[in-house]
């Protein structure tokens, strides 16, 4: 098999046949963005030059698989992956980070080590209702459907009944990744039969295909609480789309992560704990109104009795200063008027001091902070909680001013 090796933000040139052209062109983010850029450079010869941008991970075609080497280590980004449903025990111990850089295979690889763990026990159980059509009466009879269905007649009867029962949603929902795993090109060798090996545990549960938006939601208790870990590798890798061809044939399968997004998250899920420790709400993503026509959408909003009190974005990339020079203090800097701010804060994925920028003219003041993302894992958290504290910072002050304000109209009406 091909491989084609490309790094964040990076470009490569290499030929491509027409069918791995038009794969590589119908990738595309949720949002619609293609996966990687392609230019032709030479079209005689079939080579062209192709761009990755923030999303990386393994795109898996039958003869060909493209590798987007994160510019984060693989460690950090399963430990984000993980973090935002509370899930950061996947320790660098367990999965060899080091050893495979092929997104796919430490996805499979997670999902299988984790798979056997949670299986020790046992193959999950619980009681699921039943609706069948039975000669002896099992349960309680469904009087509706009895009526509607048998009229008269006492046999058949109309049953409903709690059944004890393997074939529940948290196992289709496994079931399903493990197929989808043993369908993907490129998990050969070791890997590839265990994930084959470890599917005829699921041999009573029923096949459900799930399209990456049906993807669902498990609940978990304490009594299944086991199972959290591999259902959440689980829809990772049912909710990466497939690659088709121009007839609508699956031919692989796009296995990423936009980087931006799990950032922005990651910032989110901290701001969102250490302002409510406080009393603050987090609004991520509200609508912000610059005019009558232009709305924007801050990363980070926070809220004191319904009052706006603080700012902040968050930036995985920094775009480049030759083209767009400040961009991202432009942005701030609106958010900030369009709030009736008077200073606002900064959040990029990168190792930088505190900035400090007083608009002049303005009376507003814009903050920079960076979050090293080559730390260990538990340095991007505590460097993420300081970055956290400087908004929440922001709020209290900002409090404080409307309510000397409010004290002071109290005055001198």
């Amino acid at each position: 098999m091909r491989t084609i090796r490309l790094r964040e933000q990076g470009t490569t040139s290499c030929r491509l046949s027409k069918t791995e052209l038009a794969l590589l062109l119908s990738a595309r983010r949720p949002d619609g963005h293609r996966i990687v850029s392609i230019q032709v450079r030479d079209a005689a010869e079939g080579s062209y030059d192709i761009r990755a941008g923030s999303v990386v991970g393994t795109l898996a075609l039958p003869d060909l698989q493209v590798l987007i080497k994160p510019k984060v280590d693989l460690e950090n980004i399963f430990f984000l992956l993980g973090f935002r449903g509370g899930l950061t025990q996947w320790a660098e111990h367990r999965f060899p980070y080091e050893s495979e850089q092929n997104f796919l295979r430490i996805l499979a690889w997670a999902f299988d080590a984790e798979l056997r763990r949670a299986l020790w026990h046992g193959i999950a159980h619980d009681y699921v209702t039943r609706e069948e059509t039975l000669v002896t009466l099992r349960g309680r009879i469904d009087m509706g459907r009895q009526i509607a269905v048998n009229q008269s007649r006492s046999i058949p009867v109309e049953c409903r009944f709690q059944e004890y029962s393997v074939d529940i949603p948290l196992n289709q929902l496994i079931k399903a990744a493990n197929q989808r795993l043993r369908r993907i090109p490129g998990l050969e060798g070791e890997l590839g039969r265990r994930i084959n090996q470890i599917s005829s545990r699921f041999s009573d549960v029923s096949d459900v295909e799930y399209s990456p938006a049906s993807v669902p939601e498990i609940a978990f208790t304490r009594l299944n609480r086991q199972w959290e870990p591999v259902a959440q590798l689980a829809s990772m890798i049912l909710r990466q789309e497939a690659l088709k061809d121009e007839t609508g044939t699956v031919m692989g399968a796009a296995f990423t992560v936009d980087m931006n997004v799990l950032f922005e998250k990651f910032i989110e899920e901290i701001v969102d704990k250490e302002a409510s420790r406080v009393g603050l709400n987090l609004h991520p993503q509200a609508r912000v109104r610059l005019t009558d026509r232009i709305v924007m959408r801050p990363d980070l909003v926070l809220e004191d009795a319904n009052r706006v009190v603080a700012v902040g974005d968050a930036k995985y990339i920094e775009l480049d200063p030759a083209e767009w020079p400040h961009a991202n203090l432009y942005q701030l800097l609106a958010y900030c008027v369009a709030l009736g701010l008077p200073r606002g804060l900064l959040i990029y994925a990168s190792s930088r001091s505190l900035e400090h920028h007083r608009i002049i003219k303005a009376d507003i003041d814009l903050e920079i902070v960076g979050i090293d993302m080559s730390g260990r894992p538990e340095h991007l958290v505590e460097q993420a909680r300081r970055a956290a504290q400087r908004l929440i910072t922001h709020a209290i002050s900002e409090k404080l001013t409307k309510r000397a304000g409010l004290e002071q109209d109290r005055v001198s009406a």
